[in-house]
């Protein structure tokens, strides 16, 4: 690459383009999910994410948070993964390149063949971006190879991570979200993602999908809701207009409709699982957008932050050292072992599963976030004799304290646990907490309608 300037511009043209296709994506998962949870409510059914999250979901903040997220995930890694390739491509004396570097108009193409029209457009306008920004063909040889070096070179400070018996997402959490400045992230994260998180989640993942069996006889819609119900699908006799797919009959048969798709509805439980999940997966428009997003985000991310370590210690080093080669080499080692340093598990994170109910309610009553963290999930292994501290452990200022203790109550149960479960679904919790406690609700028998 010729200059730096065109990697840079082309990922924060693409930052500016995911964002706003998020923040468009985010914003109509959002006023759906408005919708369907009010018509829950009129139904008699708690909804999520509740009445107490109604004025988020009709307010801007859940497409700002979208902007955030698929800027930084789908924008950010699509315009590092297009720039890369355009200047891959290029051939020194063609023009700007000749015909190859166009070929990463086939990105959008492909999203126009998939149906999605907004993540098409997205996508062209980022390939545009980099082709604009390309500059003339240049040798590339040494210079490539000595920032695709200092890369390698950087990353082996990652080796830490990636070792971890634990995972390297799970590191990260013990290591620095769940105790000082990281507690903020790890709150924003949790607070914030579900939002445009609900835009990338096919038909059987969304939030409570709702059917709109209206149009049903009284005694067929009672016998559909009743067969759907074990599926964690609810069914709504009243008129749903955010409804995620209907119901007719014909010819005595009930047909799931979910736009074009229709499927006979079957006699058999486990015929009826397979159909729900067919006619998800057919009904599933956030297929192309999810693929992509997971694309840029776990390939074009990671080789955008190679090209940039490169090219720090590149810089570094021809401002320090520039008569010295070895100088862009030793630089990286230095921020190899800074990046290791900091994945080297603390003594509190290497300790952190007590075994004794003593130890639990210790664990629990600790100063340490990771501490009562795990307390709660090692609670699990101990019966429904610790259900009264992980009770109290509901309300907990840590948000992942909380999922936890709810995670255990659901798998335990206990005295008290289904009125304290149902009060965190009906309350003013936060949404992730609230699907943790619906799922935990359903696992011990709990249902959201009486048929």
């Amino acid at each position: 690459m010729r200059r730096p300037g065109a990697f840079v511009t082309t990922c924060l043209w693409g930052t500016l383009c995911g964002g706003a296709l998020g923040a468009v994506r985010t914003r109509a998962a959002a006023l759906h999910l408005l919708a369907k949870g009010r018509a829950l409510e009129a139904a008699g059914v708690p909804s999520l994410p509740g009445s107490d999250h109604w004025g988020i979901l009709a307010s801007g903040k859940p497409a700002l948070a979208g902007a955030l997220f698929f800027g930084l995930s789908l924008g950010l890694g699509t315009g590092a993964l297009t720039t890369l390739w355009v200047e891959a491509t290029r051939r020194p004396g063609a023009g700007r390149g000749g015909w190859a570097p166009w070929t990463v108009l086939l990105a959008p193409l492909a999203g126009a063949l998939s149906g999605d029209w907004g993540l098409a457009a997205a996508l062209a306008l980022v390939a545009a971006g980099a082709l604009r920004a390309a500059g003339d063909p240049t040798p590339r040889g040494a210079a490539a190879g000595r920032r695709l070096a200092c890369a390698a070179v950087a990353a082996l400070g990652l080796v830490p991570w990636l070792l971890a018996p634990e995972g390297a997402f799970t590191r990260l959490r013990d290591r620095w979200l769940l105790s000082g400045p990281g507690l903020g992230v790890d709150h924003f994260y949790y607070r914030w993602t579900l939002y445009p998180a609900e835009a990338l989640k096919a038909l059987a993942a969304e939030s409570q999908p709702v059917g709109d069996i209206g149009a049903l006889p009284a005694s067929a819609a009672r016998s559909f809701a009743a067969q759907v119900l074990p599926l964690r699908v609810l069914a709504l006799a009243t008129p749903a207009p955010a409804a995620d797919f209907a119901v007719e009959l014909r010819e005595g048969t009930p047909v799931v409709v979910a736009g074009r798709i229709r499927e006979a509805w079957p006699g058999s439980a486990a015929e009826q699982r397979r159909v729900w999940q067919r006619l998800s997966q057919k009904a599933d428009r956030a297929a192309p957008l999810r693929t992509a997003t997971a694309m840029a985000l776990f390939v074009g991310c990671p080789l955008g932050l190679a090209w940039a370590l490169g090219s720090l210690c590149l810089w570094v080093a021809g401002r320090v050292a520039p008569a010295r080669p070895v100088a862009p080499f030793v630089f990286a080692a230095l921020l190899a072992t800074v990046l290791a340093a900091a994945g080297t598990p603390s003594p509190e994170c290497t300790a952190r599963s007590p075994t004794t109910p003593e130890a639990v309610r210790a664990a629990l009553a600790s100063r340490s976030a990771l501490t009562r963290f795990y307390g709660a999930r090692a609670a699990a292994s101990l019966g429904t004799a610790q259900s009264e501290p992980l009770i109290a452990a509901l309300g907990d200022p840590v948000v992942n304290v909380r999922y936890a203790a709810v995670e255990t109550l659901g798998a335990t149960g206990g005295t008290g646990v289904e009125e304290a479960l149902v009060g965190l679904v009906r309350g003013p919790e936060e949404w992730y907490v609230k699907e943790r406690a619906y799922a935990a609700l359903w696992r011990l028998g709990w249902r959201p309608v009486n048929l």
